[in-house]
């Protein structure tokens, strides 16, 4: 159940950590526990015995269902920005964000060219 090239026995504060950012990328929590080489009651344990972990992974999953996000749902910089800013991002400006994500304009005028690179 470990990840490629992880031990079971490396420190369990690692463990803890990487257990909250794949759980702040979005994955589940059974997920997260498998690519972080451990299980459900090593969760429950953590759970018990770690206050601090309580407040991280509950903060985490608060901000996900308040954010109306679901697990792995990951938001394009339009929707964050309409849904976070109030913003609407026009165009135009998309173009700047799709370059920015290596993505080719997707919106061009007839009187535009794009020329990769």
């Amino acid at each position: 159940m470990a990840e490629k090239g992880r031990k079971r026995n490396d420190n369990p504060a690692e463990a803890k950590k990487r257990f909250l950012t794949f759980l702040s990328e979005g994955r589940t929590i059974n997920d997260a526990l498998a690519l972080a080489g451990r299980t459900r009651s090593t969760y429950e344990l953590w759970r018990r015995q770690d206050p601090q972990f309580v407040v991280n992974a509950d903060r985490i999953r608060t901000m996900r269902s308040s954010a109306g996000m679901e697990p792995g749902e990951h938001l394009s910089f339009s929707d964050f920005s309409e849904r976070y800013m109030d913003a609407r991002v026009f165009p135009h400006m998309q173009n700047v964000v799709d370059l920015i994500e290596g993505q080719p304009p997707s919106w061009v005028h007839p009187a535009m060219t794009f020329e990769p690179g």
